[in-house]
């Protein structure tokens, strides 16, 4: 797939508050994956796959306790 979304760096962080994955230290595109838009993010925490299943506006409504669907 594609890299069809941009994140912008306050979405990243908002995103990434939500959950205990540590400080962003990068987040690059990636063209692996069969969803959307897939990301590699590197955090103090480790690396992490980012799937774009949500829409830019939802990232800041969802609750850490909820799980990504």
């Amino acid at each position: 797939m594609a890299v069809y979304t941009e994140i912008g760096d306050d979405e990243l962080r908002a995103f990434t508050a939500l959950y205990d994955i540590g400080e962003v230290l990068s987040c690059k595109g990636i063209a692996e994956g069969v969803e959307n838009s897939n990301f590699l993010l590197h955090t103090t925490k480790g690396a992490f796959i980012l799937t774009d299943k949500l829409e830019p506006e939802d990232f800041t409504k969802q609750d850490p306790g909820d799980p990504i669907t």
